[in-house]
């Protein structure tokens, strides 16, 4: 029971590691494109 607690948690770091990946990288496109228009 424990383990299976464990392996729930882990998947939520998981999407939640995957999400702040994602938006670093959206925002990063965004300011890289925002710096080269200037």
């Amino acid at each position: 029971m424990k383990s299976f607690f464990f392996f729930c948690h882990l998947e939520k770091i998981l999407e939640f590691c995957i999400f702040c990946a994602f938006v670093w990288v959206v925002l990063k496109g965004f300011l890289d494109f925002i710096l080269m228009e200037r």
